[in-house]
């Protein structure tokens, strides 16, 4: 569906814009607010991402997937904005302190609350990789194409976040039994 909506979009198609624009714009911004930990920041970079996908349509070779192409362009625009801004990774130590106090009452909801910003204590590199893999469901090859790395490289990444992030609930508290 992409595939043929993004061909419209190149025709300078309005509707077909709006129409894709609706079918990928959540995962989009998903993933920039990941990247970049600000609501605002997201949104802006994902109006400029639509914006470069409308001017831009014409040149997609379909070499990947249409939305492998559209995270590429955000994931560009994302970095190129948190190196203007020099975002940081979080202070982990004051988030870390309130995620031990919450880790006791570990519910469905709270569950994914817990990992979710467990997720963000992550290193950058790990936090985007298991993203990619996880939320956007790319495929190790696409990720490869994407992030501009080898595949093996991709693979280590995914191994080592996976490790990260495991270790990281341990610190907060929580176990694996706990969130299974």
């Amino acid at each position: 569906m992409e595939d043929k909506l993004i061909k419209r979009v190149a025709r300078e198609d309005r509707h077909a814009f709006n129409e894709f624009y609706q079918l990928t714009h959540k995962r989009v911004y998903r993933y920039l607010y990941r990247i970049l930990r600000d609501e605002q920041m997201a949104e802006d970079v994902l109006i400029e991402t639509y914006t470069e996908v409308w001017r831009s349509a014409r040149r997609f070779r379909g070499d990947s997937q249409v939305l492998t192409w559209v995270i590429g362009i955000a994931r560009n625009l994302a970095m190129n904005l948190a190196r203007k801004k020099k975002i940081n990774e979080l202070d982990i130590d004051s988030v870390h302190n309130q995620l031990v106090v919450q880790a006791h009452c570990v519910e469905e909801s709270e569950r994914a609350e817990l990992i979710a910003r467990a997720i963000d204590l992550i290193s950058a590199n790990h936090r985007e990789v298991l993203d990619l893999v996880f939320f956007q469901e790319f495929t190790y090859k696409e990720i490869s194409q994407l992030i501009g790395i080898p595949v093996n490289t991709v693979k280590t990444r995914v191994f080592y976040a996976k490790e990260e992030l495991r270790n990281t609930l341990k610190d907060m508290g929580i176990e694996k039994d706990d969130i299974l």
